[in-house]
């Protein structure tokens, strides 16, 4: 799996940057429903939006907590990362805090779109400085 690539190179940004992790991984190789180019990119937008988060928040409190497994024909992908800041819109849709809105924000569309596409979904939840987001997708 390109994934494991992918978690790997995350991996090292994170040593690189003192944010503590803690990955497992208990995937099949091939998913036969899942396009490798969704699954790469939902890891991707993923574990960008948490290394982005942990970087505005104290050097002791970084960390980046992935679990990816399959459970009753449905892929569950689980990430918990620290935060310091984090901003919803009206309908309670994670926005971006950066400056420049028009050219970020569209990790998590992304995310909610792959979902969508596989008749999966997602679910974002916070508690105190921890975000959490839940990937379900049915194969």
């Amino acid at each position: 799996l390109i994934v494991n690539t992918i978690v790997g190179i995350k991996i090292e940004e994170c040593k690189n940057t003192n944010i503590k992790w803690d990955v497992r991984l208990d995937l099949p190789e091939t998913f036969q429903s899942i396009e490798n180019i969704d699954l790469n990119c939902l890891f991707i937008n993923l574990l960008n939006n948490a290394i982005e988060a942990c970087s505005k928040v104290n050097e002791d409190n970084k960390f980046i907590k992935i679990r990816a497994t399959t459970k009753s024909n449905h892929l569950i992908i689980k990430i918990e990362n620290s935060f310091k800041e984090i901003a919803f819109n009206s309908n309670g849709k994670l926005i971006t805090t950066k400056e420049n809105k028009a050219n970020h924000g569209v990790g998590m569309i992304l995310i909610e779109n792959i979902a969508k596409k596989y008749n999966g979904f997602y679910e974002t939840k916070t508690n105190e400085n921890i975000f959490k987001c839940i990937v379900t997708i049915p194969y």
